[in-house]
């Protein structure tokens, strides 16, 4: 067996060509060409070279599309990032409206609160006059209770239109409508009553 074609060298060029190849294949997309050049007159199982006359070269030409890759992930990092953000701004506005139907819900109890308060002075009201139409018939004390009661359903009263002009101003802080001037009032909207 002649020295240059020992089994050995002829299984590192083909082990070579086959893993070019295979780099070839998995970096790009184009057909790749491996040779190793040859001398036609002496072949054998494809290749025939003695090894103190051969000189080893080889030559890899590969056009990676590397900046086509931080392309892509510069592309991808900004999807992401406006994903994410309309993620935030979809949270954000739910916030914002879960807030003010939160502060028209308050308005409404408001008023309703309000309404009560408003019938248990009318109804303290009737009573005194009645009581005070009865005047013979009733104690003194019964006139000093009813006068407590009345006071006591006018603070309610109170209360309640106070809680109600907060309830609007919370509506008017978390739908961004409230407006104050440069002096420090309170700005009414057009169509806010002075009430």
């Amino acid at each position: 067996m002649r020295e240059h074609d020992r089994p050995e060298h002829i299984g590192v060029l083909q082990q070579l060509v086959v893993e070019l190849h295979q780099v070839v294949h998995v970096l790009g997309h184009r057909p790749a060409r491996v040779g190793v050049p040859t001398d036609g007159g002496e072949v054998r199982g494809g290749l025939g070279f003695s090894p103190e006359e051969v000189t080893y070269s080889a030559g890899l030409t590969l056009s990676l599309p590397l900046d086509r890759e931080i392309e892509r992930l510069a592309l991808r990092q900004s999807v992401i990032g406006v994903e994410r953000s309309e993620r935030s701004l979809s949270e954000f506005t739910d916030g914002v409206a879960l807030s003010v139907r939160q502060a028209v819900r308050q308005i409404d109890l408001a008023r309703f609160q309000l309404r009560l308060a408003e019938e248990q002075v009318r109804i303290n009201e009737k009573r005194l006059e009645e009581q005070k139409l009865k005047e013979a018939d009733v104690q003194p004390q019964q006139i000093v209770d009813t006068n407590n009661e009345l006071l006591d359903a006018e603070n309610a009263r109170d209360q309640a239109r106070t809680s109600l002009r907060i309830a609007i101003l919370n509506y008017l802080v978390e739908s961004g409508q409230l407006r104050v001037s440069p002096d420090g009032t309170f700005e009414a909207l057009p169509g806010m009553g002075e009430d």
